[in-house]
């Protein structure tokens, strides 16, 4: 009997830019057979083609509006420097192709909206690479509040430690300053967009923001290097932290409700839950204890499982991913909506402001 051919639809899709995030990008096309990745466009014709080649790409491009009209791809992944998303984006919606873009998807919210306009004119989808949102411990974070396990949410911060200004970081370089240092919050708004879909999953809506911007460094490439935002919305405080001077790196989630509260580390990942225990004040915080030690423990173990395997933070693109080109060939609800996008372009806009607003 002949063996029945595979009818699974496939996706034809291409990706502008082959840098470093590219990379995770490359990583899901291999694993999914969903997918057919046809081009590579990277303004590095070596990087380009040999992407092309490694990867398993039919084609490798310079310019992505030659790749657009030759190749005709469904799908365009855009992992460009920021400054660069909107004329690419827009190119390819009116090229016909559903778009993926990675953060920050525009600079300001007004550019995502003229973006969004244009998808929904062309019936295209339109989807910020909202990443951290579907780590596993993220997913799982959210989970634990959903169930009631905190209580009612009270506070949410999400802190982010990285030296950027450093000679050795690709952003500190004086000789070679990074594009994202004309982004409007400079290089910190690369990671803007992080930290408010984050928050904002806690947050039900924005009533007053005070955000203050210091620079503590001696990179003169840095307008900022530290922000500080207090972000209130009814009776939930978000605190939103990021620093460049100080030790060691982290990328940290805590929620905190009227009934214990619960923390993770993206860099480092582990779920540390607090609440109320059986036996009382005392003995339920020894359980806590307990419990919460045999979790750093196993994160510990995971941690090292994951260096040596080359995992890392980035283990929600896979997941991103994959429900994306799900919902396209079912026709079904992206995972990142345009409320998420829109919510989150407006309070980095907000932010990026520095004034109190009320």
């Amino acid at each position: 009997m002949p063996t029945p051919k595979n009818t699974q639809p496939r996706l034809k899709t291409a990706i502008v830019g082959a840098g470093r995030i590219a990379a995770e990008h490359f990583r899901f096309f291999q694993a999914n057979p969903e997918v057919e990745l046809a081009a590579v466009c990277d303004l590095s014709p070596v990087l380009g083609q040999w992407s092309a080649e490694t990867f398993g790409a039919t084609q490798s491009f310079t310019d992505y509006t030659r790749m657009l009209e030759q190749v005709e791809p469904d799908v365009v992944h855009i992992c460009t420097p920021p400054f660069t998303h909107k004329s690419i984006a827009t190119d390819c919606l009116e090229a016909g192709a559903h778009v993926l873009c990675e953060k920050p998807i525009t600079p300001t919210n007004e550019e995502f909206l003229e973006l969004w306009e244009l998808a929904q004119k062309k019936g295209l989808r339109l989807i910020e690479d909202q990443t951290y949102r579907f780590t596993r411990n993220f997913l799982e974070l959210e989970s634990l509040v959903t169930q009631g396990r905190i209580g009612r949410v009270k506070e949410v911060e999400v802190r982010v430690i990285l030296d950027v200004t450093g000679p050795t970081s690709r952003y500190g370089d004086k000789s070679m300053p990074h594009p994202s240092h004309n982004l409007p919050a400079g290089v910190i708004h690369e990671f803007l967009p992080h930290m408010t879909y984050l928050a904002l999953r806690f947050l039900p809506e924005v009533e007053s923001i005070r955000a203050a911007w210091n620079r503590h460094g001696n990179n003169e490439l840095f307008g900022a290097d530290d922000l500080d935002a207090l972000v209130i919305g009814g009776d939930v405080h978000a605190r939103l932290r990021y620093s460049a001077g100080q030790w060691p790196d982290c990328f940290m989630i805590i929620v905190r409700g009227d009934a214990g509260w619960i923390e993770t580390e993206l860099f480092r990942p582990y779920i540390r839950l607090t609440t109320a225990r059986l036996g009382g004040d005392k003995l339920g915080h020894f359980v806590n204890q307990f419990r919460n030690g045999t979790t750093f423990l196993r994160a510990s173990v995971s941690g090292l499982w994951g260096k040596i395997m080359q995992r890392d933070a980035y283990d929600g693109i896979d997941n991103l991913l994959a429900r994306t080109y799900r919902a396209i060939l079912d026709d079904g609800e992206s995972p990142v909506s345009f409320a998420d996008m829109d919510r989150s372009t407006r309070l980095v806009d907000d932010l990026v402001q520095g004034d109190d607003r009320r």
